[in-house]
């Protein structure tokens, strides 16, 4: 089984990726399910594996995939996908039924990201964040970054860009108050040793106050 997503929820671990030929058996649990895409999940409780029951129009999973859970529902996000629409629509399954459908993102000036590829994502509780890729055959390089309302699925391009144009980055959002970049590479393939941060929102005085107090504790370090 290729692995295209993995994630927890309620209690239990879940897979999701395509069955390959090699998996097929008389003897595998997979028989008849090659190349296909299944979702299993694992439950912690009881450390079972059960298959979901899916239904609905199934996502076609490109590479790895992004993914964040919003009010019981599983959004999928594609930095491999070439599709012409993979900024209009988003990928969603429903936990309490089992269902997988679309739905379609919007933008208040009809602004959208150019399509991409290999782009990068970090998602906080209430947004998914977006930032760099490449067009499809590596001819321009994006810098810019994007955040998209998981509640009204629109897209807002944020007042913020990397230096330089980036692919294959790697994110992370801390304390919904901001998100981290690292390395990723630009151009011509060269990995950067860069460390960005920028902030999504005002952090709190408690945030403020326990930043200072760490970087007095790192500048005695040093002096010391």
């Amino acid at each position: 089984m290729n692995v295209n997503i993995f994630f927890y929820h309620n209690q239990s671990l879940y897979v999701v990726g395509r069955i390959l030929d090699d998996d097929n058996s008389e003897d595998s649990n997979y028989s008849g399910e090659e190349n296909s895409y299944v979702m299993y999940k694992f439950c912690l409780k009881y450390s079972k594996w059960s298959k979901v029951q899916e239904s609905g129009v199934k996502p076609t999973f490109y590479d790895h995939a992004y993914g964040t859970i919003f009010e019981n529902q599983l959004y999928i996000f594609y930095p491999e996908s070439t599709e012409t629409n993979k900024f209009r629509e988003v990928f969603v399954f429903d936990f309490s039924t089992n269902v997988w459908n679309t739905k379609a993102t919007k933008s208040k000036n009809q602004d959208y990201p150019d399509e991409r590829t290999r782009e990068s994502y970090a998602f906080s509780r209430y947004c998914a964040y977006m930032s760099g890729g490449s067009t499809d055959h590596m001819g321009s390089f994006y810098s810019d970054v994007w955040r998209i309302d998981l509640e009204t699925l629109e897209w807002e391009k944020i007042d913020y860009f990397h230096e330089t144009g980036v692919y294959d980055q790697l994110m992370s959002v801390v304390n919904d108050s901001y998100v981290y970049i690292v390395g990723g590479y630009d151009k011509n393939s060269h990995y950067l040793n860069t460390f960005e941060r920028f902030a999504i929102r005002p952090p709190s005085l408690y945030r403020l106050c326990l930043e200072s107090q760490l970087h007095k504790v790192v500048t005695c370090c040093y002096s010391g």
